[in-house]
């Protein structure tokens, strides 16, 4: 029996300095890498609303991190 697994989607977490914000669903990952490693440090250009409705204004200097969302594994027979 194979197993592969499926990926339902991906979510960015968003924090202020060291304080985390909220998350942000997204289609695909701004780049391939995930966890600690996808650290990126940018400047919105546009106000953004988290799931958990908080706002971060235009300007501010945020720092993401891309994570993957809880998949399954689909069984194929052989």
């Amino acid at each position: 029996m194979d197993t592969n697994f499926e990926t339902i989607g991906y979510f960015t977490e968003y924090f202020i300095g060291d304080k985390y914000i909220g998350t942000l669903p997204c289609e695909r990952p701004t780049n391939e890498l995930f966890g600690y490693c996808s650290q990126e440090l940018i400047t919105l250009n546009e106000d953004i609303t988290l799931e958990n409705k908080k706002r971060i204004k235009k300007n501010t200097e945020v720092k993401t991190f891309n994570q993957v969302l809880c998949g399954k594994l689909i069984k194929k027979e052989s």
